[in-house]
C-alpha cells in the first residue's frame, strides 16, 4: 500500500507541528502547571478581552485561553494536572486538538495558497477571527463545513506563533492619573 492511501482520512499533524513556537509556548505554561483552565466560554471571551486590552496576568493568557477553549468543547480532559509534565504526555493529550487544527489547515490550503498563514497577519486579525468563531462555537461553519470551534482553535494556535513585532494591539492605558501631571 502506498503512503498516500495509507494516511488518507488521518489528521495531518504536520500542520500544527509546523508551528513549533506555539508548541513551546503551550508546553512551557503546561510544564509550570499554570494552565488552571476554566472550561467556560464566558471565561474564554473575558480572557480574550484582557489579552486585547494588553492586560498582564500571572498566567500567560494565550495558552490559558487555548486550553480553556479546547476543554469547553470536550477536546481535553478537565483533569489536566493528572498528566505528567513530560513532552510525550503533553502532546498525546493534545491529539484531538491537533486534529481539529489540522482539519482547518487542510481546508485553508484549498481556499488560500499553501502556507498563506505564514505571511502572519497582525495579532488583532487573528483575535477578531477567533472571537467571531467563538461566538458561534457550537455551530458548523457554512463555508468549510467544519465546527466553528475548530476555526477558533486554529486562530489561537497561530496567535501563539506570532512574533512580538506583529502585535498591533492598542497600547495599555493606565486608569490612574500620573503624579504631577495636571
Amino acid at each position: 500500500m502506498d503512503q498516500i492511501r495509507h494516511n488518507q482520512g488521518k489528521p495531518k499533524l504536520s500542520y500544527p507541528f509546523a508551528n513549533f513556537r506555539s508548541i513551546t509556548v503551550l508546553h512551557e505554561a503546561w510544564s509550570m502547571r499554570e494552565l488552571y483552565a476554566e472550561a467556560d466560554l464566558d471565561a474564554v471571551i473575558r480572557m480574550a478581552s484582557l489579552f486585547l486590552d494588553n492586560q498582564e496576568t500571572e498566567v500567560p493568557l494565550l495558552p490559558r485561553i487555548f486550553v480553556s477553549y479546547a476543554q469547553a468543547h470536550g477536546l481535553l480532559t478537565n483533569d489536566l494536572l493528572s498528566i505528567g509534565p513530560g513532552f510525550q504526555g503533553f502532546l498525546s493529550e493534545l491529539l484531538p486538538v491537533f486534529a481539529a487544527i489540522a482539519d482547518v489547515s487542510e481546508y485553508g490550503e484549498t481556499k488560500y495558497e499553501r502556507g498563506n498563514y505564514r505571511k502572519q497577519a497582525p495579532v488583532t486579525q487573528y483575535v477578531d477571527s477567533f472571537l467571531r468563531h467563538a461566538l458561534n462555537a457550537n455551530d458548523v461553519d457554512d463555508e468549510s463545513k467544519l465546527p466553528h470551534y475548530s476555526h477558533g482553535l486554529w486562530n489561537l494556535w497561530q496567535l501563539m506563533d506570532l512574533p512580538a513585532y506583529r502585535d498591533d494591539r492598542l497600547p495599555k492605558v493606565s486608569l490612574k492619573p500620573e503624579i504631577g501631571s495636571e
